[in-house]
C-alpha cells in the first residue's frame, strides 16, 4: 500500500505538514512510511534495491557526492517526472528546493515526483545553489 504525503518548507522556518495548501507544490514524495512532523522530513523508505533502483531512474536520477556536489548540475525534466534523489555520502544530506527539504540517509535515496513547472535552486545541506532544475511542460 503506498501513501502520499506532501512536504512543505516556508521561507524562514521548514515546516511539515500532511494538509492541502493553497499553492500548486512543486514536488510530491511517495513513501510506504509516514512522514514525521519536524522541520526535515526524512526521505522515504523504499522497498527497491539500490541497484535496482539506479536501473528504473535511468535517465531521471540526480546524485549528490560527499562533497554536496550535484551530479549534473543542470537537470531538465518534465512536469509529472519521477526524478531518484540520489546521497552517495557517508553522512545523513539534506536536499532542498521549491517549498521541501528531503533528510536522506547515507547512501540513501528518495523520489520526487515533479508536479509544478518552473526554474528552481537546489541546496545541499548549507550550500546553496548546487543544482539548476528546469520543470518544464
Amino acid at each position: 500500500m503506498l501513501f502520499f504525503f506532501l512536504i512543505v518548507r516556508g521561507a524562514l522556518k521548514p515546516a511539515v505538514t500532511e494538509e492541502p495548501i493553497n499553492e500548486t507544490p512543486i514536488e510530491e514524495v511517495v513513501s510506504t512510511s509516514p512522514s514525521p512532523k519536524g522541520d526535515t522530513a526524512p526521505a522515504p523508505v523504499y522497498q527497491l534495491p539500490y541497484t535496482e533502483a539506479v536501473a528504473k531512474y535511468k535517465g531521471s536520477r540526480i546524485q549528490f557526492d560527499q562533497s554536496c556536489q550535484a551530479i549534473p548540475s543542470n537537470q531538465t525534466f518534465k512536469v509529472g517526472t519521477s526524478v531518484m534523489i540520489d546521497n552517495r555520502s557517508p553522512k545523513t544530506t539534506t536536499i532542498s528546493f521549491g517549498s521541501s527539504a528531503y533528510l536522506i540517509e547515507a547512501y540513501g535515496y528518495t523520489v520526487v515526483s515533479l508536479t509544478k513547472e518552473g526554474l528552481f535552486t537546489v541546496n545541499c545541506n548549507e550550500q546553496r545553489n548546487v543544482l539548476t532544475l528546469s520543470v518544464q511542460k
